[in-house]
């Protein structure tokens, strides 16, 4: 251990308050209970604490035989095991491991290799890692990870990082998750996900998708609720799911007693009930009974089911065939197909139910195409 020049007599001096500030050693550095070190303890090779305050640890190696506080860094060459009840403010850790115990409070930590979370750990700030190993209850702000990470009950993270996939466990509580991979979804509340493929079960809550390829909401999620789902391919939304947005590039299919306000998808399949004030679709469009839909677009063709309601614009189509299997009730620009035939099963359409505007209208479309219009 350095010690000050003996020509320092005076402990004001400024050699005697660098000793007390700072130890730095060659070979080892060992300290007791309740020693309070206000800046660095270096070394060149191994440093055991026990029990004590310190600014800052620098060595290869770093023992600890009990609870310690550290107000600033701790940068060790080797594997770190942190005793539990710590405080720390920086852990970085060239080691292959380091372990997280349980109640151990660090606003940031970064490992080459892997970390391992006990429970009830807190990273208030950023955790990046090779691969991370969470326990259940962990908080931590923003996480890293270039591997797989699976999420245990109970956790409270607020923006993930994954190169990878994630599986969410169930009651985790997440702001934003960004994975590379495919994302699994258990009983939790997340804000933003950004992913390959999503699945989601249970009673989840997510408040805006943006996906590369699938997004697959399981037929048990009760009052599925969701304010944007974006993606590249298919979506499977289940029954009594509310939705504000849906933006998909091929398939949708929607289940019964739905409520989605605006749709865009390639081609939509919807069951009963379905709640819409926009629908649009550059291929085809099949609905269910009792379906209400402000304006419904299609290239291809449409098909709707009994007891088909628009209460503000109408049905088009631009290439394809409309088809109705029960009467409807319009109140807007009644029913355009361009060219081609609209199609009813029934012999009449309720007149009654749509203005005498909307039904000269209708008359003057059926002069021009096949329908017959009584």
């Amino acid at each position: 251990i350095r010690r000050p020049p003996r020509s320092t007599l005076s402990p004001s001096s400024a050699a005697s308050d660098v000793y007390k500030r700072q130890i730095i050693g060659r070979e080892a550095v060992l300290i007791g209970q309740h020693v309070k070190i206000t800046q660095s303890v270096l070394s060149c090779g191994l440093i055991e604490l026990e029990n004590s305050e310190v600014g800052n640890i620098y060595a290869p190696t770093i023992r600890f035989r009990a609870p310690i506080n550290v107000a600033g860094d701790i940068i060790a060459e080797s594997n770190l095991i942190i005793p539990p009840g710590s405080r720390i403010k920086n852990i970085y850790c060239l080691g292959d491991s380091l372990e997280l115990p349980e109640h151990c409070s660090i606003d940031s930590v970064i490992c080459k290799g892997a970390i391992a979370f006990k429970p009830n750990t807190e990273v208030k700030r950023v955790a990046k890692a090779q691969a991370i190993i969470l326990s259940p209850r962990c908080s931590i702000n923003a996480l890293f990870v270039k591997s797989d990470l699976k999420i245990p009950p109970e956790c409270k993270l607020n923006e993930i990082y994954s190169a990878k996939s994630v599986l969410v466990e169930g009651h985790a509580n997440i702001s934003k998750l960004f994975a590379e991979g495919d994302v699994e979804i258990n009983n939790s509340v997340i804000g933003e996900i950004a992913c390959n493929n999503l699945l989601v079960f249970g009673e989840t809550e997510i408040k805006k998708v943006y996906a590369n390829n699938k997004v697959v909401i399981d037929k048990k999620c009760k009052g599925f609720t969701c304010e944007c789902i974006v993606s590249n391919n298919d979506v499977i939304i289940p029954s009594n799911s509310h939705v504000k947005v849906v933006i998909c590039n091929h398939n949708l299919t929607i289940g019964d007693n739905c409520t989605i306000d605006y749709i865009m998808a390639r081609n939509v399949m919807a069951g009963d009930r379905l709640k819409s004030k926009f629908l649009k679709a550059m291929g085809t469009i099949t609905l269910g009974n009792d379906c209400n839909v402000g304006l419904l677009q299609a290239v291809g063709d449409i098909t709707v089911g009994e007891r088909f309601k628009s209460d503000q614009w109408s049905i088009f189509s631009q290439k394809g065939v409309i088809k109705m299997t029960g009467p409807v009730i319009l109140k807007g620009r009644s029913i355009f197909a361009h060219e081609h035939l609209i199609e009813y099963n029934m012999s009449k359409i309720l007149t009654a139910l749509i203005s005498k505007k909307d039904f000269e209208l209708l008359q003057r479309i059926s002069s021009k195409t096949k329908v017959k219009v009584n």
